[in-house]
């Protein structure tokens, strides 16, 4: 169930308009959240490639692709031009 909290608010005007001070009380309704049961996500196997297998890298850049290996000294791959495929 919803509580309401009372607030108020006091407002001022100038003193040489009015003098008057007014009090504006304001309900805020307060939201009590019940506990949710969390539900666990279900996690999919992922397929295990074989570390012997080729696969295709395809060249998408419109000009030459060179890639230089980081962990072998001297390893590079160069695709010339737009869609030729190394393995």
């Amino acid at each position: 169930m919803a509580e309401k909290k009372q607030t108020t608010t006091k407002r001022t005007y100038n003193k040489k308009t009015t003098e008057k001070k007014e009090e504006i009380k304001v309900e805020i309704p307060i939201v009590k959240e019940e506990a949710k049961e969390k539900v666990a996500p279900t996690i999919k196997e992922r397929k295990k490639l074989d570390l012997t297998s080729m696969v295709a890298c395809r060249n998408a850049c419109k000009s030459r692709l060179v890639y230089v290996s980081k962990r072998q000294m001297g390893y590079e791959i160069v695709w010339e031009n737009f869609g030729s495929i190394e393995w």
